[in-house]
């Protein structure tokens, strides 16, 4: 597993605890995503399904293969909200 260094830089670290944020099919929707992460400071980490990081650059978006986005347990909250606000359930577009 990951681990943090603490910020009075001892030599003590914390684990990581990793939690998935989003599941995505494209990869617009994933670059969206890093860059919503990127521009607020929040570390990710981006894991592919199966072969799909090699399917991808073979042939293009396909959506056979899923990729998660995941993010430190505790900056979820934070990193949910946020994209949140861009990515809207379709239930929630109606209430």
């Amino acid at each position: 597993m990951f681990r943090k260094k603490r910020a009075d830089n001892k030599k003590d670290t914390e684990q990581i605890e990793l939690v998935v944020l989003a599941t995505v099919k494209d990869s617009i929707e994933l670059h969206m995503i890093k860059g919503i992460l990127d521009d607020n400071g929040i570390p990710y980490i981006v894991k592919d399904h199966g072969m799909g990081g090699y399917f991808r650059i073979l042939s293009g978006d396909s959506g056979f293969f899923q990729t998660d986005v995941l993010v430190d347990k505790d900056a979820y909250e934070r990193a949910k909200e946020i994209v949140g606000q861009l990515f809207f359930d379709d239930n929630e577009q109606h209430k």
